[in-house]
C-alpha cells in the first residue's frame, strides 16, 4: 500500500502529515534510548515543535542538511523519509521497519545532542531563515502525554514529573528492543558490513582504469553482478540511501558496457561518491557526508536520464 493510496483512504492524514508523524515518532523513540538531561529534553522538544510547525517536512530536512549541526541527522532523517514517501509500506511489518529506522538514527541523534544547546539550536534555526521556536518548556514538560513519558538521568529526576500510568505503543517499543536477544541481528549486520564494504576499493580501483580505457568487459560484468546482488541484499535489509547509490552504479556500468556513457575525470568522481557515501553509511562513520551525497544524487539524476 503506498502512501498515496494512504492519502486517498484516510482523511485528515496526507502523505506529508503520515511522513511527518512517522518521522517524529522515531526521533521521540530514539531519545528514549538515550541518557538524556533537561538541556538535551529541552533541544529535543524544539526539533519537534520544529517539525510539527513545519509545511513540508521534506524541504525542512533538506535545509537541515545544510547546517553543520544538523547534518548528519538530517541525513539519516531524508532516507527514512525516503522509505516512507517511497516505497511500498507492508502494515503487517511496519513495527519491525520502525525499529529499524529508531536505531538508524540513535548514533547522530546522540551525537547532535551532545554538540547542541536549546541556545545553538534556536540560533541555528534563525540562521536557516526559520525564525525562534515558542516552547512552553515547563508547562510542556508536566504533561503527561509530551515526549511518551520521556526519562531524565540523575539528580534532576526528582526535579521533573514523569508519569508511567499509561504505557504507549512507543514504550513498549522501546522495551522489547532492550529485552530481545538481538544477536542474530547483529550478526546478519556484520555479515551485511562485510558483503558491502568488501568490493569498494576494488571498484574504485577499477573506475580508474576505466577513466584511460584499461578495462575488459568481463571485469565490468564481474563488478556489475556485484554491484546487483548488494544492491539486491541492501534492499531487502532496507537500507534505502545505500539502494540508491548501487542503483546508480548499475546504471552508469550498464551504459558503460552498452557504449551509450563515456566517463570524463569528472563523471569517474561522481561515481566515486557513490562509493563513498555506500562506504560513509555502512561504517557508520561520522564524517560529513552531504557533499559526497549531492554529487552522487546529482549525478544519479543526469545518468538515469540517460538513453
Amino acid at each position: 500500500m503506498y502512501i498515496g493510496y494512504v492519502n486517498q483512504r484516510i482523511g485528515g492524514w496526507g502523505k506529508m502529515d503520515l511522513a511527518k508523524e512517522y518521522i517524529i515518532q522515531c526521533l521521540l523513540v530514539a531519545a528514549n534510548n538515550l541518557r538524556l538531561t533537561t538541556s538535551k529534553i529541552e533541544v529535543i522538544v524544539l526539533l519537534k515543535e520544529h517539525f510539527v510547525g513545519c509545511k513540508d517536512i521534506a524541504d525542512e530536512i533538506n535545509i537541515l542538511k545544510t547546517s553543520t549541526y544538523f547534518s548528519k541527522l538530517a541525513i539519516k532523517l531524508s532516507q527514512i523519509y525516503f522509505y516512507i514517501n517511497n516505497y511500498k509500506i507492508d502494515f503487517l511489518k511496519i513495527s519491525e521497519k520502525f525499529k529499524g529506522h529508531v536505531n538508524l538514527i540513535i548514533n547522530d541523534l546522540n551525537q547532535f545532542l551532545e554538540v547542541v544547546t536549546p541556545a545553538t539550536f534556536q540560533k541555528t534555526i534563525s540562521e536557516l531563515g526559520k525564525g525562534e521556536i515558542k516552547v512552553e518548556f515547563v508547562k510542556r514538560m508536566t504533561r503527561t502525554d509530551y515526549l511518551d513519558n520521556i526519562k531524565i538521568t540523575g539528580d534532576e529526576e526528582s526535579d521533573m514529573i514523569i508519569n508511567n500510568e499509561s504505557k504507549p505503543e512507543t514504550e513498549k517499543i522501546k522495551e522489547k528492543l532492550i529485552l530481545d536477544d538481538d544477536s542474530h541481528q547483529v550478526n546478519l549486520i556484520q555479515q551485511y558490513q562485510t558483503n558491502i564494504l568488501k568490493p569498494l576499493k576494488p571498484i574504485d580501483a577499477f573506475l580508474k582504469r576505466i577513466l584511460i580505457g584499461n578495462y575488459t568487459i568481463n571485469e565490468l560484468d564481474e563488478f556489475l553482478y556485484v554491484l546487483i546482488q548488494n544492491n539486491d541484499l541492501s534492499k531487502r535489509i532496507g537500507f534505502e540511501i545505500v539502494t540508491n547509490m548501487h542503483e546508480i552504479l548499475i546504471k552508469a556500468f550498464e551504459l558503460i558496457k552498452d557504449r551509450k556513457f563515456i566517463p570524463s575525470y569528472y563523471t569517474i568522481e561522481e561515481m566515486r561518491s557513490c562509493l563513498i557515501v555506500i562506504a560513509a553509511v555502512v561504517k557508520n562513520k561520522n564524517y560529513d557526508i552531504t557533499t559526497y551525497l549531492n554529487r552522487a544524487e546529482h549525478f544519479g539524476k543526469r545518468i538515469l536520464l540517460t538513453s
